[in-house]
C-alpha cells in the first residue's frame, strides 16, 4: 500500500478516536440545567411517549446513525475480530460527519450469526434514524441487509454494498458518454463476486444493462459452476450465460467494460486486447489494483480508473464520496428504506457533479472534496424516496440540496 503506515499509526494514537461527542448547547445557569436535564427532559419524554415519531423532532435521533459491524470482513485479516473493526468504523463515522454532517457512532458486535446482528439492530432503533452495515462477511451481509430493510421503518444501508456500486456506476455513465456507447448495448465483465461485485451487477441490471459476465474465484457465474454462494447462484440465473464456467477469457472476449473488484494483479495485461474498441477498465481492488492503470492504458484501454485515491492515479473511484449523500437524503425525508431507484438516482447525482467542461477520459469523476457531490446525491435520493411514497417527511424539490449545502458549508443558497 503506497502510504506511510507509521504516520497512520501515530495519528490514531494521538487522536484516540476519530469522532467525539460535543454538546449542542451551553449550560450556564440553573434554568439551563433544569430545561436540558431534569426535569425538562421529562417534558420531551412525555410528548414522545404519546407519539414515538416525535423523537425525530425533540431529540437528535433524526440525524444519528449506528455503523454496525461484527468484524467478520476486514481487509487483511483472516479471523473475525470486532475489536479490530473499531478504527475502521471510526473512520467511516468521520466520513459521515465531514461529508454528510451526520452523527455516526461505531457499534462493534461480538456476534457470530446473522440472527444476532439482526436482533441487535432491531433493539437499537429507538436511538437512531438510520443504520449502516459495514465489514460483515458476504456470507451473511446480504441476508442481514435484506431482513433489516424489510422489517424496520428507518433506512438501512451498507457502504460495502452500495458505496462502490453507486460511485462505480456514476463514473461508468460518464465514461460511456465519452466513448459514445450505451449501457443497453454493451457487454460488461465483472471480476469479483463478493458484496461489491454482486451489488454492482444488480444495480447495472436494474439500470438497463443486458449483457454482464461475472467471475468468482472459480470461474464464470453460470448454472454449471458448482462453486457459488446462494447470492451468486441467484445472480447466475439472471445472467443466464451458456458458456464453460472455466473459460475465463469468454467473460472478457468482446467486452466493452472490465470491472475489477477482486485482488491485486488479477488481470493479465493481454486481457484488454480481447475487448471491443475503446475499452473501459476499472481496476478497483484494494489495497492494490488488478492491473496498473498506466499499463492498462498502454495496452489499449480508452479509459481507466482505480480506487487508489491517496495516490496520483487518474479517475479515483471512492465509495466515501457517495454513501454520506445517500444517507443524508434518506434521513432528511425520513425514508422508510433504501430502494434500488434511490441508488440509481444517487449514481445520477454523482455523475452530474463533475463540471461538463472538465469531462474527459482522464476526468470522469468529481474531485474528492467536491462541494457538489453530497448535496446533489442527497437531493436525488430524497426526491426518489418521495416519488416512491416511502418518505415520512416529504420536502419540496431542492430543499434537501439547500439544507445539505448549508450544513456542510455554512452558507444559504438564495
Amino acid at each position: 500500500m503506497l502510504m506511510e503506515w507509521h504516520r497512520a499509526i501515530e495519528l490514531h494514537k494521538r487522536t484516540k478516536g476519530k469522532v467525539k461527542t460535543y454538546p449542542s448547547l451551553r449550560l450556564r445557569t440553573k434554568d439551563d440545567l433544569a430545561c436540558a436535564y431534569f426535569p425538562g427532559s421529562y417534558a420531551a419524554a412525555d410528548l414522545i411517549s404519546k407519539n414515538n415519531d416525535a423523537s425525530f423532532e425533540y431529540t437528535g435521533r433524526g440525524n444519528s446513525i449506528f455503523v454496525v459491524s461484527n468484524g467478520s470482513s476486514i481487509l487483511g485479516l483472516k479471523e473475525q475480530d470486532p475489536f479490530a473493526a473499531l478504527p475502521i468504523l471510526e473512520g467511516k463515522c468521520l466520513i459521515y460527519k465531514v461529508f454528510g454532517d451526520i452523527n455516526a457512532f461505531p457499534l462493534c458486535l461480538e456476534a457470530k450469526s446473522a440472527e444476532e446482528i439482526i436482533e441487535t439492530c432491531k433493539l437499537i432503533t429507538p436511538t437512531v434514524g438510520g443504520i449502516n452495515l459495514s465489514n460483515i462477511s458476504s456470507l451473511t451481509s446480504f441476508e442481514i441487509l435484506r431482513k433489516l430493510q424489510s422489517s424496520l421503518d428507518i433506512p438501512v444501508s451498507s457502504d460495502d454494498h452500495y458505496g462502490i456500486a453507486v460511485a462505480l456506476f456514476g463514473a461508468l455513465k460518464n465514461a460511456l458518454r465519452i466513448v459514445g456507447k450505451d449501457l443497453s448495448d454493451i457487454k460488461i465483465a465483472i471480476w469479483g463476486a463478493g458484496k461489491a461485485g454482486i451489488s454492482t451487477a444488480r444495480l447495472l441490471l436494474s439500470a438497463g444493462a443486458n449483457r454482464i459476465a461475472m467471475v468468482n474465484s472459480h470461474g464464470i457465474l453460470t448454472k454449471t459452476n458448482p462453486y457459488m454462494s446462494k447470492e451468486q447462484a441467484e445472480l447466475a440465473e439472471r445472467l443466464d450465460l451458456n458458456v464453460d464456467y472455466q473459460d475465463i477469457k469468454a467473460a472478457i472476449s468482446q467486452a466493452d467494460v472490465l470491472i475489477g473488484l477482486s485482488t491485486k494483479d488479477a488481470f493479465e495485461p493481454d486481457y484488454i486486447k480481447l475487448m471491443n474498441q475503446d475499452p473501459i477498465v476499472f481496476a478497483l481492488a484494494l489495497p492494490e489494483p488488478e492491473i496498473n492503470p498506466a499499463l492498462a492504458k498502454e495496452k489499449g484501454a480508452a479509459i481507466v480508473a482505480s480506487s487508489l485515491y491517496w495516490t496520483t492515479t487518474i479517475n479515483p473511484i471512492a465509495s466515501f464520496q457517495v454513501y454520506p449523500g445517500i444517507m443524508r437524503g434518506a434521513l432528511d425525508v425520513r425514508a422508510a428504506t433504501i430502494t434500488t431507484n434511490m441508488l440509481l438516482r444517487a449514481a445520477d447525482g454523482f455523475a452530474q457533479s463533475i463540471d461538463e467542461k472538465r469531462l474527459s477520459p482522464d476526468n470522469i469523476v468529481p474531485p474528492l472534496f467536491s462541494d457538489e457531490v453530497t448535496p446533489r446525491i442527497a437531493e436525488a435520493v430524497a426526491q426518489a424516496a418521495i416519488e416512491e411514497g416511502i418518505a415520512l417527511n416529504p420536502l419540496p424539490k431542492n430543499k434537501v440540496y439547500a439544507q445539505t449545502w448549508e450544513r456542510l458549508f455554512g452558507g444559504r443558497i438564495i
